[in-house]
């Protein structure tokens, strides 16, 4: 394998190890970061649905505790006379004016029908009187303010005002409170304030402007109040089929509805909630909810979905591309240095594993790898009763022609001798190595004495080929020796023997 092919092996692996750990480390560091940025989401929106829990008991209490002062100053008369509808419109007037989120304050006579009724209309207060007036006898809360206890406070379902039996447009979500009318110890009326929620419902849409999250409030039997998809929200006013919390996300459902408050984790979403639960707020403020009242809980919810996470990890890696490509090119060149620097490392190792195998200047074995070979051929031919032929072969004048030429042409005549031997033994089955400075060892297994002597004139020959003016000194010498399996020498013998034939 050459240098440059070396070089781009080893570029290619670093290449791959290097960019697996770019990627294995920015990987890593996402999920941190999208690990980060989901605790301070978290964080947020246990800060938000705590305001908005706040808020919200703020508002129901203070409807609450309205409804039993205005209970107080409605019973405070003997007679449901034109003097009594006259003090209790003006005093609704003034209230309606005062209190921004009352969009009516009415009294309902036994039978439901409306006696009393201030509407705030662009925020001035209208009363009704004749025809204006209504029949509210059909409606679910009529029923059930008249089965409530005495001194009790009766609190509507969360859903849409109705005017004369039609839903108002646009949607205006209503809170409703209720008590009896007293006068002269029996129940004459009843009162029923309507509350604004609207406000507090912009106020949540404001704050739903995270692309990570969801916000979602339903009431206790799950119907849907808020959320991202309008075709759920107050569905529960029109249809009892409406789709629920328990119906579309039924573990969620499960999970929040047996705690007040908390952070769940399901197969793909996460929610953080609180629930407002009205019998213990009322409790706790020392004021008596009816249990005829339809609402008893509200849930206020942060959902993130898996769908919001990956536009979170979108986001996240967006931000960090370049680093990302900075890292890659970073990679492409700490590649090449290191491709560079294993390749010289290889190639040294080559080089030193080779100086251990070959000679350095002709290729051939060295002398101990060599011998050792020789060997094992010998061991061979042994086995197999052949024969193997060895020859010696010598540039007798080497030193010469390094004292007239110079030593590095003497080099290139012991390379260019080397060449030819391996050359003119190739299809012998033979092998050589290089047995000291000017001498080779050359062995072939199943040739002959007389082939081996030809072999051995033929490298004789070839060498003159080489330029050089003096051919006196391109004089080579050689001796032979066929060894066959009854062959009891060992191999210092038989190169001693050799040497001496040459000598000779």
């Amino acid at each position: 394998m050459n240098v440059l092919s070396e070089y781009l092996k080893n570029f290619f692996v670093m290449i791959i190890i290097i960019f697996i750990l770019i990627f294995a480390a920015f990987f890593f560091t996402l999920n941190v970061q999208v690990e980060g940025e989901m605790q301070n989401l978290i964080l947020e929106s246990q800060s938000e649905v705590e305001s908005i829990r706040n808020v919200l008991e703020s508002n129901i209490l203070q409807l609450v505790k309205d409804s039993e002062i205005f209970g107080e100053l409605v019973s405070y008369h003997n007679y449901l006379d034109e003097s009594y509808i006259k003090d209790m419109t003006e005093l609704f007037v003034d209230n309606v004016q005062l209190r921004k989120n009352y969009i009516q304050m009415r009294i309902l006579d036994e039978n439901g029908k409306e006696i009393v009724r201030v509407d705030r209309v662009n925020d001035i207060p209208i009363s009704k009187t004749g025809n204006q007036l209504q029949d509210k006898s059909d409606r679910y809360y009529f029923k059930d303010i008249k089965g409530i206890a005495n001194d009790e406070i009766y609190l509507s379902d969360l859903d849409l005002n109705v005017e004369n039996g039609e839903i108002q447009v646009p949607f205006v979500p209503t809170l409703r409170s209720g008590k009896k009318i007293y006068m002269q110890d029996r129940v004459v009326g009843y009162l029923v304030l309507n509350y604004d929620i609207g406000e507090l419902i912009d106020q949540i849409h404001r704050k739903n402007n995270s692309i990570y999250k969801s916000k979602i409030v339903v009431n206790d039997r799950g119907n849907f109040i808020f959320s991202n998809k309008a075709e759920d929200n107050w569905s529960f006013v029109f249809s009892e089929d409406s789709p629920s919390m328990s119906d579309k996300f039924p573990e969620i459902w499960s999970q929040i509805n047996s705690h007040n408050r908390g952070y769940s984790e399901g197969d793909g979403w996460t929610v953080i909630y609180e629930k407002i639960d009205l019998d213990n707020l009322l409790v706790d403020n020392r004021i008596e909810l009816s249990r005829n009242s339809k609402i008893k809980a509200l849930y206020l919810i942060d959902y993130i979905s898996e769908g919001h996470i990956s536009i979170l990890r979108d986001n996240i890696f967006r931000r960090n591309q370049k680093y990302l490509y900075i890292a890659l090119s970073l990679g492409l060149i700490i590649s090449a240095i290191l491709a560079n620097v294993f390749s010289r490392l290889s190639m040294y190792k080559k080089v030193i594993n080779n100086s251990k195998t070959y000679d350095p200047l002709t290729g051939l074995y060295n002398r101990d790898m060599g011998l050792k070979r020789l060997a094992e051929k010998m061991s061979n031919v042994n086995k197999k009763k052949s024969i193997l032929s060895i020859s010696i072969i010598k540039m007798k004048n080497i030193k010469m022609i390094n004292r007239k030429y110079g030593y590095s042409f003497g080099d290139d005549i012991i390379k260019e001798l080397g060449k030819n031997i391996l050359v003119t033994i190739e299809s012998d089955d033979g092998d050589a190595l290089r047995l000291s400075g000017n001498s080779f060892l050359v062995y072939m297994e199943n040739v002959d004495y007389v082939k081996s002597k030809i072999n051995m004139e033929i490298i004789c020959e070839k060498i003159n080929d080489q330029d050089i003016s003096d051919k006196s000194l391109l004089k080579l010498q050689y001796g032979t020796k066929i060894i066959d399996g009854n062959n009891d020498q060992d191999i210092v013998e038989i190169i001693g023997s050799i040497e001496e034939e040459i000598k000779g």
